[in-house]
């Protein structure tokens, strides 16, 4: 992907035995994440009482781990001695003077030190100052940030569970922090710290002259336990596989469920090149990387009557190796992924292929694409085409400075065999019955089209430009806010950003995909060849042009309109790439587009049109613009 992402490694998983006492009951653990103060990107919150990506990813991980169970809530009440009683550990993403009153802090403090754990992640020290108790409980407030960029650390105590997973020297970024009192290196065991070596410490910003910046650590209280990372800032922290293990080995620890010291580690043998799995041998190996994807679900892996979806299986030679964690957790989540209702399955009452990854969902039915005559294989064109709607999802993001956690839900893109599935499903799902392909726009976007449309008749390149077309077009109606621009006057960006992604995903310089909802004319301007087409149609045609495109619907362009909002689009995107976020903003609240190429272009509509003939001019090849 595109996106900024973390330095991975493939760091081995929780202790076996951990999934082995799965009878054991599981760690009860309450979630808090309220902002008093600055308010991070992963604890907002779309509504009111909406669940925050910290929330989500809680969640998530407790769905697929047997040791865990979450608890969340944003209600202050619940700080109170009776409703304490249910949980095993306490955990905090929090900012500022929380509104927890007197007779709640008094509670949750004697939960703590008669025995309840308590965690903090990140922002938790940035949190209660007026209230010394809680600083001195979890170990310091804090005092600045002076890096969020790739760091190195210095793993201290190894053989603790919340990071035995992670090699000394390991390299992540996330936004780092410093300290003040009451931290104190001698009233805590420092697991993991910052190697200065792999940092500026030149910087002003730095407030410690010892050099010492700790950014994970465990400490009593009374008869609890307190665990505490300074880690979990950026979204991509959350989403990795370490962090994952690192916060959840440092929960249990802190419920009571693990020890000081992590069990000794299983070394596997030679048979399993000491991994102490096999490879599953049920599963295309070209498919391998991809199903094993952190994030990544497919049913034709989580079906696998072997391996479950872990893609490997214990090595019969030996009792288990580095890699005999993540297989038995790899498992479990295919498993509650899975086992979650699928709507449409119950209404084509049939197991159907789906697959998933962040930000984006895929549900592949069509069995006879082809490419040059040559029928694919559904499965691999599959994940083909996931990786397409994924990296589609990824330049969006590039371009508008935007992440998962900007959507409301994930892109969902559904390709039928047969018109009969494709009309059975909108019906059952949405109440409609439309005469060809359908999109839903805006809150929860969908696009459903099947193998025989007129647009695809069984070509995987046509299902290809159709799935990246339309993804483009769901991402833009719910950046920030689900709104379709597409009917209130954005006509010009709505149509415009889908052809460009389009071109940019697929690298063609032939957007093919017309929207049926968009023209009733037959769609092929100048034999696709936009580029040549619009250079010659623009030095022929000296009308001012965008004022014409701007304030319309979608639906009423012409094939030579899209070629021209494309264009439009791809000069914003190419001169001005930091206009597009908030030209977006301003068309979801109809804003003039006048008034938008003003604030955030600095040109007039007529100087605006200028720049851009101008641009095409200098940048356009000329060609032939017949036919393909």
């Amino acid at each position: 992907m595109l996106s900024l992402l973390l330095t991975l490694f493939a760091l081995p998983g929780v202790p076996e035995s951990a999934f082995q006492e799965a009878e054991e009951k599981p760690a009860k653990v309450l979630v808090y994440v309220q902002s008093y103060g600055f308010t991070h990107s992963v604890a907002r919150r779309r509504a009111p009482g909406a669940d925050s990506y910290v929330d989500a990813r809680l969640r998530l991980w407790a769905d697929a781990d047997p040791r865990l169970e979450v608890v969340v809530s944003q209600d202050a009440g619940i700080f109170h001695p009776v409703k304490l009683m249910d949980f095993d550990a306490v955990f905090f993403y929090t900012t500022g003077e929380l509104p927890i009153d007197e007779p709640a802090k008094r509670a949750l403090m004697n939960f703590i030190r008669d025995g309840g754990g308590f965690v903090g992640s990140h922002c938790a020290t940035d949190t209660f100052y007026q209230w010394k108790d809680y600083g001195l409980m979890l170990g310091g407030y804090f005092n600045g940030h002076p890096w969020h960029e790739k760091i190195r650390v210095k793993v201290e105590a190894p053989d603790h569970p919340a990071v035995a997973h992670i090699p000394d020297g390991f390299e992540l970024t996330d936004e780092i922090y410093q300290f003040k009192a009451p931290w104190n290196r001698d009233r805590m065991r420092v697991l993991m710290s910052l190697d200065t070596e792999s940092v500026d410490m030149t910087r002003e910003s730095i407030r410690r002259d010892d050099g010492d910046f700790a950014i994970a650590w465990t400490r009593q209280e009374g008869e609890g336990r307190v665990f505490y990372t300074s880690l979990g800032h950026r979204d991509e922290v959350w989403r990795s596989a370490w962090f994952r293990n690192h916060l959840v080995e440092g929960i249990l620890w802190a419920a009571g469920r693990t020890s000081d010291k992590a069990p000794k580690p299983l070394k596997g043998c030679r048979k399993c090149k000491k991994r102490g799995v096999v490879d599953c041998n049920k599963h295309p190996k070209d498919l391998r990387e991809a199903e094993m994807e952190e994030g990544v679900f497919c049913t034709d892996a989580a079906r696998c009557r072997k391996c479950g979806g872990a893609m490997v299986v214990p090595c019969g030679k030996c009792d288990g190796g580095p890699e005999t964690a993540a297989m038995a957790r790899r498992k479990l989540q295919a498993q509650a992924w899975l086992a979650r209702e699928s709507k449409l399955e119950t209404i084509l009452q049939r197991p159907l292929r789906r697959l998933e990854a962040p930000g984006v969902e895929l549900v592949l039915e069509a069995r006879n694409l082809k490419r040059k005559k040559k029928r694919n294989d559904p499965h691999a064109f599959a994940h083909h085409l996931l990786g397409l709607l994924r990296e589609t999802r990824a330049r969006i993001d590039q371009d508008f400075e935007t992440s998962l956690l900007d959507t409301s839900s994930p892109t969902r893109t559904w390709i039928w065999e047969t018109a009969k599935d494709h009309l059975a499903t909108a019906e059952g799902m949405l109440g409609i019955r439309p005469s060809g392909d359908f999109k839903w726009l805006g809150h929860q976007p969908v696009h459903s089209v099947w193998s025989g449309d007129l647009e695809i008749k069984g070509e995987a390149w046509a299902a290809e430009a159709r799935a990246v077309h339309n993804a483009a077009h769901m991402m833009i109606s719910m950046l920030r806010r689900d709104v379709w621009i597409g009917d209130q006057g954005g006509g010009w960006f709505d149509v415009g950003s889908a052809h460009a992604y389009e071109e940019a995903v697929l690298g063609t310089e032939r957007p093919r995909t017309y929207c049926m909802e968009e023209t009733n004319e037959v769609p092929d301007y100048a034999g696709g060849r936009w580029k040549p087409a619009i250079l010659k149609f623009l030095a022929r045609n000296r009308e001012v042009m965008i004022p014409r495109l701007v304030g319309r619907q979608s639906g009423e362009f012409t094939p030579r309109d899209h070629a021209l909002c494309w264009s439009l689009f791809e000069w914003l995107r190419a001169t001005h790439p930091r206009a597009l976020s908030p030209i977006l903003a301003g068309l979801q609240v109809r804003k003039p587009a006048r008034d938008l190429f003003r604030e955030h272009v600095g040109l007039d509509v007529l100087a605006a049109d200028t720049a851009w003939r101008a641009w095409v001019a200098e940048t356009y090849p000329p060609g032939k613009t017949k036919g393909r």
